[in-house]
């Protein structure tokens, strides 16, 4: 009894306030809460709809969106990363995928900020997302640093040393788009 009180004063409520507070950031008012039971050091956590929200039982899979399922899955993510003194980085694959813009952003923020205390790698497809990443780390006076992965002649891996579409000026104004669209206008159905 001692030693399951001990882990819950210790563990579990220090898991869940830094949880409820990184979800906090990410939005507001998704009505989730973190349940953990178990015994003798093996403790399971659960992540269900908040009762006080959603009276009576519904799974999180029947009311939460995708993002939203996505940034609940985030926060539990970096809760545990951040509550993990002997991990020295944290890597994301395409950590976005059915993220806003809004949300884009404050995750990127968020990535910027955890980066002062240890290493971010981040893997995406997502041009809009980098670029909120260089930019909030151009705010707080973060280096960051891109590379772009490509697949070049049919094989994949060609890696293009501190460059991505973020640092190319032909992606930062909207001409390449323009004359695409001009071509596309202009050409034949097929």
């Amino acid at each position: 009894t001692e030693y399951s009180e001990l882990f819950q004063e210790l563990v579990t409520n220090r898991y869940v306030e830094v949880f409820r507070a990184t979800l906090k950031r990410f939005k507001d008012n998704l009505n989730v809460t973190l349940d953990t039971r178990g015994h003798k050091g093996e403790r399971v956590r659960q992540i269900a709809l908040n009762p006080a929200a959603f009276p009576t039982t519904y799974s999180v899979d029947r009311v939460l969106s995708e993002g939203e399922k996505t940034a609940v899955a985030i926060a539990d993510f970096l809760t545990e990363a951040d509550l993990d003194e002997t991990s020295s980085g944290i890597i994301l694959d395409d950590p976005i995928t059915s993220l806003d813009n809004e949300w884009k952003d404050v995750l990127a923020g968020f990535l910027v900020e955890r980066s002062k205390d240890r290493q971010v790698v981040v893997f995406t497809h997502d041009l809009a997302f980098a670029y909120h990443i260089t930019k909030k780390a151009e705010k707080c006076g973060a280096s960051v640093v891109t590379h772009w992965i490509r697949e070049e002649g049919g094989r994949p891996g060609f890696v293009y040393a501190d460059n991505s579409p973020v640092c190319e000026s032909d992606y930062k104004s909207a001409n390449s788009a323009r004359e695409w669209y001009a071509k596309a206008k202009d050409a034949a159905p097929e």
